[in-house]
């Protein structure tokens, strides 16, 4: 199972940076994206509508981070470079992917383990768990925002440069 969380590190480590530096950063952009995420998606149902939720949760975070009043702050213009940055970089290598592969089956055999102990000792651990779920989905498609983002940015320098070339 360590196998798995090693393998996947890079992109929780990333998506954790995200959360940190939103947090300290643009805090009132925070406390709406978490409130929207904490009173909109709904994890008990994994479905379509909390998937859907979660990535409409990426719109919510547009919304609230380009305002005047963000756009006024240094600390924004600080978080929206080292977001663009770190979410344009999340990527695992082959042998996180092999070593992620290989400690699936451990990750099966806890998670089927700690379902069979919440279900015999009727504590809602799946819920909690769920919930984390979709607050890392939510902050994913942010990260797929930001890199978004810059793929537009990139685009438009390569069209301009395309055209003083010509």
């Amino acid at each position: 199972m360590g196998n798995f969380f090693i393998g996947i590190g890079p992109f929780l480590s990333s998506i954790g940076a995200l959360i940190l530096l939103m947090y300290f950063c643009v805090p009132d952009s925070y406390q709406l994206f978490a409130g929207y995420i904490t009173h909109h998606v709904r994890p008990a149902q994994l479905n379509i509508e909390m998937f859907t939720s979660s990535l409409f949760s990426a719109v919510v975070l547009f919304e609230s981070l380009f305002t005047i009043e963000n756009a006024l702050n240094p600390l924004f213009w600080l978080f929206l470079f080292l977001a663009l940055c770190i979410s344009t970089h999340i990527a695992l290598s082959k042998e996180d992917i092999r070593g992620a592969v290989s400690g699936m089956s451990a990750l099966f055999v806890f998670l089927f383990c700690l379902h069979a102990f919440s279900s015999i000792f009727n504590i809602d651990i799946i819920g909690t768990a769920s919930y984390y779920h979709a607050y890392i989905i939510a902050f994913a498609s942010s990260a797929l925002l930001f890199s978004f983002i810059t793929l537009c940015i990139c685009f438009v320098l390569y069209i301009l440069k395309n055209q003083f070339n010509t």
